[in-house]
């Protein structure tokens, strides 16, 4: 069976990640990435020429890489089908990335850091700088933590069934967002303070996860999503701020936010398939 890319969702520890912040991302796997052959095919093709061409142009990597049989396959058609949504957060370049590594690196490296480095550097062709968070979520297929500078493969299951998304339909460019970020850090102290207390919540939250504590979790959530609420509005669209209250659900920010995904927990057992105008998507 051909092999699947996910995407990536950041569960908890968004904007916080950029500052220190424990992540807890995890594979979305109903959105992946597929090898295909396909020569008609050039929206799938142009991801990979661009990451071929980056390679190529960098001495230093091209060993680690067999350049002559990714050049042959792009000649035969070989392209990745995605169902991933762009401008979405969810990964969709790191799918790619994840992919071009595991099919043309010549000794893949075991070592997490080291993993997570080589990835960054790869996405680096097409967003400039990465965390390489998102093609190491869809290379392992696994659920990890990030905390500073060391990363772990989350062993245990996580109890997902309360998690859902709602998809705004509106299309995001995340880099706005995250300069609007760092320089409310650097230029407000009031800001720094609830950066901090967001942080604090996020790690909280990530431990609850960890322990299926389902009350702490629900409590740390709702702390994140005020937050949010107050001081992160540029991150949240107004169709979306008009719902973001209930006694039924918590929503908050899903990766840059600004659009595309919107995270949402239950704090019911009854299913929900619409909120507002939106669809709900179970993880």
């Amino acid at each position: 069976m051909n092999k699947k890319f996910s995407a990536k969702l950041i569960l908890l520890g968004e904007y916080t990640v950029l500052n220190a912040g424990s992540t807890l991302a995890i594979p979305l796997p109903q959105y992946y990435g597929e090898w295909s052959f396909d020569l008609n095919d050039e929206n799938g093709r142009l991801g990979l020429e661009k990451l071929y061409h980056y390679i190529e142009g960098n001495s230093a990597v091209t060993q680690g890489f067999n350049l002559e049989r990714f050049k042959i396959d792009l000649d035969r058609g070989r392209v990745l089908k995605s169902n991933i949504p762009l401008g979405y957060g969810l990964g969709s370049s790191g799918s790619v990335v994840a992919a071009v590594y595991d099919a043309y690196a010549n000794e893949p490296t075991k070592d997490l850091l080291e993993l997570k480095s080589t990835l960054a550097w790869l996405e680096g062709a097409f967003h400039g700088q990465s965390s390489g968070t998102d093609p190491l979520v869809s290379y392992l297929d696994k659920p990890i933590i990030i905390r500073d500078k060391d990363v772990s493969i989350i062993g245990t299951a996580l109890e997902l069934s309360r998690f859902f998304l709602i998809d705004t339909g509106i299309k995001r460019n995340a880099s706005p967002l995250i300069k609007w970020y760092n320089e409310s850090l650097t230029n407000n102290k009031e800001f720094r303070k609830i950066n901090d207390q967001l942080k604090n919540h996020n790690e909280l939250a990530i431990q609850a996860s960890l322990n299926l504590d389902e009350q702490e979790l629900e409590y740390q959530i709702r702390q994140i999503s005020a937050i949010q609420f107050d001081h992160f509005r540029p991150m949240i669209p107004d169709p979306v701020a008009e719902i973001w209250n209930s006694n039924d659900y918590i929503l908050k920010i899903c990766g840059a936010g600004g659009g595309g995904m919107m995270l949402g927990f239950r704090l019911t057992s009854d299913p929900m398939e619409q909120i507002g105008n939106y669809t709900t998507i179970s993880l």
